[in-house]
């Protein structure tokens, strides 16, 4: 449930202020488009990327904690794909002869789901991970993949 909590909180938080800036519009609007193919090359032909590449520190450790969630939630997702795969396989087996793992796989599985559900309410979340990723292209000199 701490992903869960985490990406709540992603929804219910205000949109962090080093985005506020009406000269970082431009260059925002471009990297919410070209999501997923986004280089900081590409981005510093639009205006405000100046401003961007000023801010890129205090905007990177503003957008950390969402880019590391949904890292987390990504995660999160692949292990649990093939543990429910894996369960879904047995499924017969376990019905007759567990009734509490069945519970426990149900409850697993309206978890993923309530998750699922909720990354998908986050607002702006391409452009967040967008302005994380060339912020840190930018800060860094390379790219987190």
């Amino acid at each position: 449930y701490g992903l869960l909590c985490r990406a709540h909180w992603m929804i219910h938080s205000s949109k962090p202020t080093s985005l506020e800036s009406k000269e970082l519009a431009s260059v925002l609007r471009f990297l919410r488009k070209s999501f997923p193919k986004i280089s900081a090359k590409d981005a510093n032909q639009q205006k405000g990327y100046d401003t961007l590449r000023s801010k890129a520190e205090t905007i990177q450790k503003d957008l950390e904690d969402w880019y590391l969630t949904l890292c987390d939630v990504i995660s999160f997702n692949e292990k649990l794909l093939g543990v429910l795969k894996s369960f879904c396989e047995d499924l017969t087996r376990f019905r007759e002869d567990n009734y509490h793992l069945m519970i426990l796989f149900f409850e697993l599985f309206a978890g993923y789901v309530k998750l699922q559900l909720a990354i998908q309410r986050v607002p702006a979340k391409l452009r967040n991970i967008s302005v994380y990723i060339i912020c840190s292209e930018i800060t860094q000199g390379r790219k987190d993949q």
